[in-house]
């Protein structure tokens, strides 16, 4: 049996205009990408952009969709 590559945890902060936290949503995915797509779909809360983070590395940004 094969196994997919271990689900690593990220943390999604999403910020306002002014750099304030708006929310921290912490996930399992299994790449980036997967908590890239993640980030740009979370819903009912107004941000300016995103960082996705794993442990202490920024690993990705953006702006809100």
């Amino acid at each position: 049996m094969t196994t997919g590559p271990a689900m690593q945890t990220y943390e999604i902060r999403l910020l306002a205009a002014d750099g304030t936290i708006a929310m921290v949503h912490l996930t399992a995915c299994d790449s980036v990408e997967q908590a890239l797509e993640r980030a740009r779909t979370i819903g009912g809360v107004h941000y300016d952009r995103y960082e996705v983070w794993q442990g202490t590395h920024k690993v990705a940004e953006g702006r809100a969709p």
